[in-house]
């Protein structure tokens, strides 16, 4: 492939143009890599690996542009901030096989992995502020973003804080790889392929990420915002009680509802030393108890951004 490869772009509106890729701006991930685009400096194509796969690709990707969440670019003091890198227009080769698609360019250089938001040794090295109120504000962003997706029928499926970034200005959200999440179409589903432990609700232990939805969502979500408010502590993450007996790893800890911050004690383990949970207000620990304590009904993202939301 070429700096200069050129492919037709078919827009929503059903015009296409033919247009030019710059230079490689990233390897990308397992789907594809990433282009500049001469005629489009502020956006950016993804191309895919894969061209075997050009049917489902197209069709899924036609599904994302018709069925587009109300996730809208901010404007804040003159300056844009780009919070999801949803497809623009779907790219064909000449032989009209679909190659990849158009996607706004989001600045990078100017975002951060939920990742980093969560220990203190970890903001300090990155220069993150040390406001918890910025905590709570990623947090409620990230709710904010899941709830407008679930709101068009699509699913993250794999959402971890490694896969979402925010901006260190503001803590708005920036979203990547949308190709990747499960999509809704008009007669069809287009499903995720991708999830991960530590992540994965206790139901899903026996499910294929095609299988799961927004249950998967809700409880990733309620995971993420737990670590922001708990100083990145998992909420399946405690002291064991017995110090002879199995060391379970995490994900086995939430398939067996081994949530330790609840409103019962655990038989398994106690709280982290370091946690804050007890500062909590009552409807946060409920909201909690319902996403992580068996037989409950999780909040969904609506609720818990209506929660977060001041």
């Amino acid at each position: 492939m070429t700096d200069m490869m050129i492919c037709n772009a078919i827009f929503s509106d059903g015009h296409f143009e033919r247009i030019a890729l710059g230079n490689m701006l990233n390897k990308g991930g397992a789907a594809g890599k990433i282009y500049s685009v001469s005629a489009y400096p502020e956006m950016v194509a993804k191309i895919f690996h894969d061209k075997t796969k050009s049917k489902t690709n197209r069709l899924k990707l036609e599904a994302m542009i018709q069925n587009r969440p109300n996730i809208p670019t901010l404007q804040i003091n003159g300056k844009k901030f780009v919070q999801i890198a949803w497809p623009e227009a779907v790219l064909e080769d000449d032989e009209g096989f679909c190659v990849g698609y158009l996607m706004p360019l989001i600045n990078t250089s100017e975002a951060v992995s939920l990742d980093h938001l969560m220990q203190k040794a970890v903001r300090k090295k990155e220069h993150l502020s040390e406001k918890y109120r910025d905590r709570l504000d990623a947090a409620f962003n990230v709710t904010a973003m899941v709830a407008a997706l679930h709101q068009c029928g699509h699913y993250i499926v794999d959402l971890k804080p490694a896969n979402v970034s925010v901006y260190k200005e503001n803590m708005a959200v920036a979203m990547f790889d949308c190709d990747g999440f499960s999509i809704k179409g008009e007669n069809t589903r287009y499903p995720a392929e991708y999830v991960s432990e530590e992540y994965i609700y206790p139901e899903g232990m026996k499910q294929n990420p095609e299988d799961m939805g927004e249950d998967q969502d809700n409880f990733a979500l309620a995971v993420i915002i737990f670590r922001l408010l708990n100083n990145g502590i998992h909420p399946f993450a405690g002291m064991p009680l017995k110090k002879d007996g199995d060391m379970l790893d995490i994900q086995t800890r939430i398939e067996q509802y081994h949530y330790a911050y609840g409103l019962w004690p655990d038989t398994y383990q106690e709280p982290h030393p370091y946690s804050i949970h007890g500062y909590f207000d009552k409807k946060t620990l409920d909201m909690f108890e319902r996403a992580f304590a068996k037989k409950h009904k999780r909040p969904t993202a609506k609720e818990w951004y209506e929660h977060l939301k001041y």
